[in-house]
């Protein structure tokens, strides 16, 4: 693939792309990984703008400050079989809302869409282990159109607390 051949952007290691360099984008823009974006979204861990670029996170660990972009973010993890966890996101609603899901092998097995501060998705120790996708966006106006920049927090909690529930369902069988 050749620059020619991409019908918008740039090639690079013959695939299509929006940038290779900040000269690609707009003014006032910078190429974040192969996509144009603000410079106020110098988030250290974009591109994961798809499930093919997810980016691997560590369970345990707090990532705080990261930038939803005006666009999606998807991160993947691996949890063992029998591990019951939490993804808990932290973030002001009034600067807009943002709602997660969790996926497993293309189904969603959790997801957070109040319109609160915070959402917390649980997945139950039941389900197997292996390896997960969190996506996340943020909305505006109580619809999926995408907002303006905001930051927001990340933990995966591998010890959640007894008695949460997938989706409202009985507490009993966790």
């Amino acid at each position: 693939v050749a620059d020619g051949d991409c019908m918008a952007g740039r090639c690079q290691e013959n695939v299509c792309v929006e940038c290779v360099g900040d000269a690609d984008c707009m003014s006032g823009d910078v190429c974040l990984g192969s996509v144009c974006g603000p410079a106020s979204c110098l988030d250290s861990l974009e591109p994961n703008n798809t499930e093919e670029t997810a980016v691997p996170i560590v369970t345990g660990m707090s990532y705080e400050g990261v930038y939803i972009c005006n666009d999606k973010d998807y991160y993947s993890f691996s949890m063992p079989a029998g591990q019951a966890f939490s993804v808990e996101l932290s973030f002001i609603d009034e600067l807009g809302d943002i709602d997660a899901s969790v996926k497993q092998d293309g189904s969603t097995v959790a997801s957070g869409v109040t319109t609160t501060d915070n959402e917390t998705l649980f997945v139950p120790a039941r389900l197997s282990g292996g390896d997960f996708i969190l996506y996340v966006r943020r909305l505006t106006g109580g619809n999926a159109e995408l907002g303006p920049d905001q930051t927001y927090g990340m933990f995966i909690d591998t010890n959640p607390e007894p008695g949460q529930c997938l989706n409202g369902e009985d507490c009993a069988e966790n």
